[in-house]
Formats: structure tokens, sequence, C-alpha cells
């Protein structure tokens, strides 16, 4: 993993926002929030403090943004591959399957996430914008409880269920440094769906 004392050239064509937001995350996931300054970010980003600064207001700031660039990212890859006219029960699949592998890809990501999450520095206008990129999957629970394919339990429990089931067993593969095998891999995934299923 990339993140200590690593003084990187700018290309002319990055976006330095991006670069800012690239390194806070590599940076974080290695250290968490108190262990990681402004000043090594700027650093690690190949930038300076006055440039974070015109991005962001503060570290508070900082950290808000790189959280809704996260999920918004995750979301966005999430859904990308879900055909849009399959039965909601097959698309709930094929989410937790995508899921799985986009953790499995992007773990920095996950470890800032969870970390975030249970922080007190994640700000109500965040958390709504948050909530709007799960829409589309809580309307498919939703109908998925109307056709009687999940328990009836409440859209959040399930979520909460099914995700952290695949966001466990993503960081058992990558604590475990398992290889990962797909035809294992989507056994387990249908033992998460047989979890809520009816």
């Amino acid at each position: 993993m990339r993140c200590k004392g690593e003084n990187r050239e700018m290309k002319p064509t990055e976006d330095k926002r991006s670069a800012v937001l690239s390194a806070t995350l590599r940076l974080i996931s290695a250290q968490g929030f108190h262990g990681t300054p402004m000043a090594q970010i700027a650093k690690e980003s190949g930038t300076s403090a006055g440039i974070i600064y015109h991005y962001f207001e503060n570290k508070e700031d900082l950290l808000n943004q790189l959280y809704l660039h996260v999920k918004t990212k995750c979301a966005e890859q999430v859904l990308t591959t879900v055909k849009e006219n399959a039965a909601a029960e097959n698309k709930i699949r094929q989410i937790l399957r995508n899921i799985f592998y986009y953790y499995i890809e992007n773990w920095d990501e996950l470890s800032f996430a969870e970390q975030y999450e249970n922080s007190p520095l994640i700000q109500p206008a965040t958390a709504t914008q948050v909530s709007k990129l799960l829409e589309p999957v809580i309307r498919l629970f939703e109908q998925a409880l109307s056709e009687c394919r999940l328990k009836p339990l409440g859209v959040q429990t399930l979520l909460t269920l099914s995700f952290g089931a695949v966001s466990s067993l993503a960081k058992l593969y990558i604590f475990k440094k398992m290889s990962v095998d797909d035809r294992v891999i989507q056994k387990e995934l249908e033992a998460i769906w047989d979890m809520i299923k009816i």
C-alpha cells in the first residue's frame, strides 16, 4: 500500500482536488483520522496546504467531501451492471455480488467509510446526500418485500444484515489473504441471500 513518505510529481492533467482526496484516502486508511495531519496530506498529494484550503474549508470539510466521493463512486459502480429489466430479487443478488468485488478491489475505501461512519465528524447534509444514493437500492428491497421475496423485516434491517455480511466476507478475504475463487464466492453470496429471502 502506498502511503508513507511518497512525494509524487503532479501530472499536468491531474486534478489537484482529486489528488488531495486520493492522498487523504490512502493515508487515513493506513493511519486513521488522528494520525493524518494536513501537512502530510499536502506532501502525499504533491500539493500544498494552500491548495488544500482552496478546495476545502478545513479538515472536517475535506473528510466529508471524501466520504461523499467514496460513497458516490461505490454506488455508481455497484449499480452499473444491474440489468434494468431483471426481477427485483435478481437485482439484489447482483448488487450483493458487485459490493463484494468492489470492496475486494477498493479496500481503502471500505476502511475509510467504516471509520468515518462510526465517527462524530459526519455532517447532516453529507448524511442526507449519502442517503439519496441508497434510494434505488431501498426501492428494490421494498419491491422485493411487496412481492414476498424477502423475510418480513424492515428495509434497514435487511440492508444491515445483507450488506454487513458482504462487508465481513470481503474483510475475511482481505485480512486472511485468501484467493478469490468465483465459484466459491458465488456459493457464499448465495448463503447471504438465503439469510434474507423467504
